[in-house]
C-alpha cells in the first residue's frame, strides 16, 4: 500500500474519530482564510487618509533629529537644507523634555520649538484656537483632551506660565 492510500484511508477516519477537533481546525482555517482576504481586499483605504493628513499638513518626508545640542548640532542639522534637491525645509528647533502644570495636574510632555509663522513643510492641522504666539503654546488634541485644558487655558511648562 502507498503512503498516499494510507493516508487518504486513514484521515477520514481520524476525522470520525476527533469530531470536535476537526471542527476547530476548520474553523481556525476559515478564520485565517477570512481574515487574509479582508485584509487584502483594504490594501489602498487607509493610504487615501495618510495622504488627506499629509496634505492638510504638508508633513515632511524626512525628519532629523540630534540628542546632542549646541551650535555644531545645529549647523550639522540645518546644512541638509542647503542640497539642490531639498524642496523645502522646516527649522532646525529645539525638543524640550519638560514638566507641564495644568491646575493639580502634573506631566511630562516633548515640547517642540516652532516659528511664530508656519512653515513651508510640518504645519500641525489646527482644529481650534490660532498658531502659536510669543508666550504661548499649542497642545496636541488628545493631549489636551486627557488634561482637560481648552483654548485660552493657562498652563506651566518648565516653570513658565
Amino acid at each position: 500500500m502507498g503512503r498516499a492510500v494510507l493516508v487518504v484511508r486513514l484521515v477520514p477516519a481520524d476525522v470520525c474519530r476527533h469530531r470536535i477537533q476537526a471542527v476547530m481546525l476548520l474553523l481556525a482555517v476559515t478564520t485565517v482564510t477570512a481574515t487574509m482576504t479582508l485584509g487584502l481586499s483594504l490594501g489602498g483605504v487607509s493610504d487615501a487618509l495618510y495622504e488627506q493628513t499629509r496634505a492638510a499638513t504638508a508633513g515632511p518626508d524626512v525628519v532629523a533629529l540630534s540628542g546632542d545640542t549646541g551650535p555644531a548640532v545645529t549647523s550639522a542639522l540645518a546644512s541638509p537644507a542647503d542640497d539642490p534637491e531639498v524642496i523645502a525645509h522646516h527649522g532646525p528647533y529645539r525638543i524640550v523634555y519638560a514638566d507641564l502644570t495644568v491646575r493639580d495636574s502634573t506631566s511630562s510632555p516633548v515640547v517642540h520649538g516652532f516659528a511664530e509663522t508656519p512653515g513651508a513643510v510640518n504645519r500641525p492641522l489646527m482644529t481650534s484656537g490660532r498658531w502659536v504666539r510669543s508666550g504661548g503654546a499649542v497642545l496636541e488634541r488628545g493631549f489636551a483632551t486627557a488634561l482637560g485644558v481648552g483654548v485660552g487655558d493657562r498652563v506651566t511648562i518648565a516653570g513658565r506660565s
